[in-house]
């Protein structure tokens, strides 16, 4: 697994987990499908966890791209989601940072950098145990702590 997705509809709420190596390209075709999958609702949450990121091979264009995609998405279904990016090393906080960097000015305040699964469960406003349980579907084992 490098990055991948989980979806509660019944929260609003989607997980997506990045892990051991994560190219650019795995990063924007992730996305594709996320934003396509008929279960991501408009201005539904997201908890991104960097936790067991160990590598990523994006550059700014791949940042770039994903900020456009993620725009057009608002853009077209007229609702913008909050994210929380779990990042608590240098690799994940720099990737977050820069994810950040490349939104769309409107973005930037629906963004923020957590250092647990708590924190950003309660930033958006989920209940944690939602938030673990989706976590532990797309780890298959009890989530990093």
């Amino acid at each position: 697994m490098s990055v991948s997705y989980e979806v509660d509809p019944d929260c609003r709420l989607t997980v997506i987990v990045f892990a051991d190596e994560v190219s650019g390209a795995d990063m924007l075709a992730m996305t594709e499908r996320l934003l396509t999958d008929p279960r991501h609702l408009p201005g539904q949450d997201c908890i991104a966890d960097m936790r067991r990121l160990r590598d990523m091979t994006a550059n700014a264009s791949h940042f770039q791209t994903l900020g456009v995609l993620q725009g057009d998405f608002v853009q077209q279904r007229g609702a913008r989601s909050r994210i929380a990016l779990i990042a608590p090393g240098d690799l994940a906080l720099g990737m977050s940072r820069m994810y950040a960097g490349f939104s769309d000015e409107g973005a930037k305040d629906f963004i923020m950098t957590c250092d647990t699964v708590e924190a950003a469960a309660d930033w958006i406003g989920v209940p944690r145990a939602a938030a673990e349980a989706l976590l532990a579907r797309l780890y298959g084992d009890p989530p990093p702590r």
